[in-house]
């Protein structure tokens, strides 16, 4: 502190002439050197010392004469903010002279890390330079304008300072030997652990920030940190496991659910009641703006996982249909030589030219030609010349060879295929129900006319054959249109995406179709791409019409088992029953991008309310009306509000974290069953007992 600083700040000595204050200062103070030296350290100007009175005996014998002034306040600190350059060697004052820069910052955190012995170490250094050339500087000079140097950086940065030591402090906590873990069984003896522990940590500490010179005054110094340690260090320790209460979690079901599909949940999302209070920040001005910010990362993971679903070449609705139109006219290729060839090899084994009398097809083509009540000519326009041909061989009582109801049979089926009898819902039943007639005629000719080998593989490849007609059915209103006329690859894309939300269980076909050996091949790319197409919303991805469709899709498909002991089965069980399996995609990044959907559904659920007065008066007309209270002028009150709200926003961002989330979830598991690790203990309790010191200064 200058002369001219004392003046200001202590007006009760308007009525000392500067002459006489400057006596009284220096005879209380700085006795030990001389009055010329004294004025110049505090930067006071001499126009004179006084030459009479009590004023001049104390500027001449200021040790022996200090008893006569008792005017000045013990709590004045004359000291300067660093020593009087012209003290120092001319070596090292332009070190002295120097702004504040990055030898400042490594010095803090040196004391930190040293345990307050960082400016002993330096001077140590610098003395045996200065005595190795001669420059003359001993070590207690070098130390003095190191912590003359200190203290005037910890006056002008306190935070700085305060934040740097507490970081130097965290390696030598976690490299330092340290008590057993906190044992909730036994808390008073880990309570006599831990103060233990942190005495001998802040003692430590205590001896290195000491200024005293004397070993009575370095122990005095250490004691108090001493103190300080043994007592902070046990409540840390039994105060951490206090906290259990507050950190309980949410249900297994939804850990699982987070866990088994790789979601990082914030603390916010873990444990209800830190979101509580991060609720209570968002009417905050400063958590409103975390919150916001919040939103728009949950929207933009969702929005990238749903993206990352397909590959560059199935984001297009084009290209979607188009792989779905290949794998399904493979499949049904592959099936169609197949059972060319299986019945081509077959009829190689039975007597083709052998007569019967196919009794069902001749019964049922009576039946009939009943409904048109002997309206023969109208019959006749209605039946195609095949069946008029069989119609006349039966009525002629002729029996028919096995080839000849072989080719019947195999001209219906080409007919069913093709719409040949019309494609109408009518018109089909009377083809296949005809079909199949022919077929059990079939079946009874060929075993009286061959072996049972011969007669089983017809009975068996028959029934295959149906089967896959029937999934033509079943796929025809996806690629074609009721006339038969297929749709285009857009128009294919389009109808999965409604039937996937609509009708989820007129998609099962689509597996059937990549299987096995006669398979189309798969479709997990191009079903990813359909997943992501049930996403978009005017041609942009949305979560919310993700999830949308998500829903409705699940609804119709059958609701979930929601009881999940562990994360293996939470994946299982959801995605077995997932809607992406329709599609024949792969259901876990799918289910993963909607599980994001939804938290960021959730999120903006929670962020959905306006700025109202409750938030105002939180975020800025308390803290506004609290620093008022206390005599701040309207800097300090626009400056507390605007503190409050940083503070907000900072808290409001660490509990949405993820990343702060996986940091302290070790000291959270510590804290749920009382036992936090040895590890945890020493790096809190040694870095609140080793920068006791530099907090008590702060």
């Amino acid at each position: 502190m200058t002369f001219n600083e004392v003046r200001n700040q202590y007006p009760q000595y308007d009525d000392l002439s500067d002459e006489q204050l400057v006596a009284a200062l220096h005879s209380r103070y700085y006795n030990d050197m001389s009055f010329e030296d004294f004025s110049n350290r505090i930067g006071y100007q001499q126009t004179g010392r006084p030459t009479t009175g009590r004023w001049a005996e104390l500027a001449d014998n200021p040790l022996g004469n200090q008893e006569q002034w008792t005017g000045i306040s013990e709590s004045v600190d004359v000291y300067p903010q660093y020593s009087d350059i012209s003290q120092y060697p001319e070596h090292i004052q332009a070190e002295m002279t120097q702004p504040f820069g990055s030898g400042d910052t490594v010095r803090a955190a040196t004391q930190g890390a040293t345990f307050g012995f960082g400016e002993e170490m330096e001077a140590g250094l610098n003395a045996l330079w200065d005595l190795a050339t001669g420059e003359g500087w001993t070590y207690s000079e070098w130390r003095d304008a190191f912590r003359d140097r200190m203290a005037a950086y910890s006056d002008e940065n306190p935070w700085t300072s305060t934040g740097l030591e507490v970081a130097g402090s965290v390696p030598v906590a976690l490299a330092a030997p340290a008590a057993k873990a906190w044992d909730g069984a036994n808390k008073l003896r880990s309570v006599g652990r831990l103060g233990l522990e942190g005495a001998g940590y802040g003692g430590l500490y205590g001896v290195g920030t000491s200024k005293g010179e004397t070993v009575s005054e370095i122990i005095s110094d250490a004691s108090k940190d001493a103190a300080i340690g043994a007592v902070a260090s046990p409540l840390i320790g039994s105060g951490l496991s206090g906290l259990k209460a507050l950190f309980t979690p949410t249900s297994n079901e939804v850990q699982a659910i987070n866990q088994g599909f790789d979601i990082t949940p914030s603390l916010a999302e873990r444990y209800p009641n830190l979101g509580r209070f991060q609720s209570w920040l968002d009417t905050t001005s400063g958590g409103s703006i975390a919150a916001s910010r919040e939103l728009r990362k949950h929207q933009q993971d969702a929005v990238d996982a749903l993206e990352a679903l397909a590959s560059g070449d199935m984001k297009a609705s084009q290209d979607v249909g188009k792989s779905f139109i290949n794998v399904k006219n493979t499949w049904q290729k592959n099936n169609e030589n197949y059972f060319k060839d299986g019945f081509e090899d077959l009829r190689k084994n039975v007597d083709m030219d052998a007569k019967f009398q196919p009794v069902n097809t001749k019964n049922f083509l009576d039946a009939e030609r009943e409904v048109f009540e002997g309206s023969e000519a109208i019959a006749d326009i209605v039946e195609i010349p095949s069946i008029k041909r069989l119609r006349k061989a039966l009525n002629d009582g002729d029996e028919l060879s096995i080839d000849a109801l072989w080719k019947l049979r195999q001209e219906l089926g080409d007919s069913i295929t093709t719409g040949k009898f019309g494609t109408d819902d009518v018109s089909q039943a009377k083809a296949k129900q005809l079909y199949g007639i022919v077929s059990l005629d079939l079946d009874e000719a060929i075993y009286r006319n061959s072996n049972l080998e011969t007669s089983t593989f017809f009975t068996n490849l028959n029934e295959d054959y149906q089967l896959f007609q029937d999934m033509l059915d079943e796929l025809r209103p996806i690629f074609a249109k009721s006339n038969r006329e297929q749709h285009s690859p857009e128009k294919v894309t389009a109808e999965l995406v409604k039937r996937f939300r609509d009708e989820p269980s007129t998609l099962d076909v689509l597996r059937l179709i990549t299987i096995g050996e006669r398979g189309g091949g798969s479709l997990s790319e191009a079903g990813t791409g359909v997943l992501r197409q049930t996403s978009l919303d005017r041609g942009s991805v949305s979560p919310d019409k993700a999830l949308e469709r998500y829903n409705i899709s699940r609804s119709k498909s059958g609701t979930i088992d929601d009881v999940y002991p562990d994360p293996v089965s939470a994946v299982g069980t959801i995605s077995a029953t997932s809607p992406a399996s329709s599609v024949g995609a792969d259901p876990f990044n799918y289910e993963r991008a909607i599980r994001l959907a939804e938290r960021a559904k959730n999120t903006a659920e929670r962020n959905a309310g306006d700025i109202n007065l409750n938030q105002i008066l939180a975020s800025g007309g308390v803290p506004a009306a609290s620093a008022a209270a206390l005599g701040a002028d309207l800097g300090g009150i626009a400056t507390t509000a605007l503190v409050a709200n940083v503070a907000a926003y900072l808290t409001r961002r660490g509990l949405s974290s993820e990343r702060v989330a996986l940091a302290i979830e070790p000291l959270i598991k510590g804290i749920q069953d009382s036992s936090i690790s040895p590890e945890t203990l020493r790096l809190l309790s040694t870095m609140m007992t080793a920068d006791s010191e530099a907090f008590s200064e702060f």
